[in-house]
C-alpha cells in the first residue's frame, strides 16, 4: 500500500517558534527541502534537520539518538511543543498530532479522531 506524506507542521519545536511552520508536500511528486537563513544568508541553521526530526517525532514519538525529548521544546517559549504529519495510506487520510508540555498524541483517520489504546506502542504498530 502506498504511503504519501502531504504535510509536516511544527510549532515551538526546536528552532521553530510559536508561529507554526508548515511544509505542504501535496502538490509535487518529488520534494527537495532547501534552507535559507535570512540573518546570515547561509543555508545552515534554517531548520531543515529540525523539520525531519519533527516528522520523526510526529510519526513515532521518537528522536534521533543524539537529541533527547527535552531539547525538542523551543528554548524561548518552553511549552506547547507540537508536530504533526498528514499522510495518505491508500485512500485513507491520517493526521498524527503529537506534543510535549502538555504531552498528547492524537490520531485522525478520514477526519475522525481515533481512540488510542493505553499502550501507545501497540496502537501505533
Amino acid at each position: 500500500m502506498k504511503l504519501q506524506i502531504t504535510n509536516i507542521t511544527a510549532r515551538n519545536f526546536m528552532s521553530f517558534g510559536d508561529n507554526p511552520v508548515s511544509i505542504d508536500l501535496n502538490e509535487s511528486i518529488f520534494a527537495v527541502i532547501l534552507g535559507h537563513n535570512y540573518n546570515n544568508q547561509k543555508s545552515n541553521g534554517s531548520g531543515k534537520t529540525n523539520l525531519l526530526i519533527a516528522l520523526m517525532f510526529a510519526l513515532y514519538g521518537k528522536t534521533p539518538k543524539n537529541v533527547n525529548k527535552a531539547r525538542l521544546i523551543n528554548w524561548k517559549n518552553k511549552k506547547k511543543c507540537e508536530a504533526s504529519v498528514t499522510f495518505y495510506l491508500g485512500s485513507d487520510k491520517f493526521i498524527f498530532y503529537r506534543g510535549i508540555k502538555p504531552d498528547f498524541f492524537h490520531v485522525y483517520k478520514n477526519g475522525e479522531k481515533l481512540e488510542i489504546e493505553a499502550d501507545k506502542t501497540n496502537f501505533q504498530n
